[in-house]
């Protein structure tokens, strides 16, 4: 037999339970808006990576890094954000 104790302790149970269940808040109105805003983050990082990089690292510095001229490579195409600093490695951002 199901008391009413065992009732209530299974209704406060599920009703916890419930914020994890519901769908994802939308933070974005169309997919375009969100397509626009990953370009435009992805463009922001590209262009202060390549600040700091050009303007705040030296060229002797940032060659010695890379074991090559220019040291680095920051390519932005198709979504994808590639940051290539060959003594430390790549990295790959995409919007995805």
């Amino acid at each position: 037999a199901t008391t009413t104790a065992n009732v209530d302790a299974t209704a406060s149970v599920a009703s916890s339970l419930k914020p994890f269940h519901s769908p994802p808040k939308q933070f974005f109105h169309t997919e375009s808006e969100y397509h626009n805003q990953a370009d435009d983050t992805l463009h922001l990082i590209q262009d202060t990576l390549e600040y700091y990089f050009e303007d705040n690292i030296a060229t002797d510095v940032s060659a010695s890094m890379a074991g090559s001229e220019g040291g680095f490579e920051i390519n932005f195409a198709s979504g994808v954000l590639t940051i290539s600093l060959p003594s430390h490695g790549t990295w790959v951002l995409n919007k995805q």
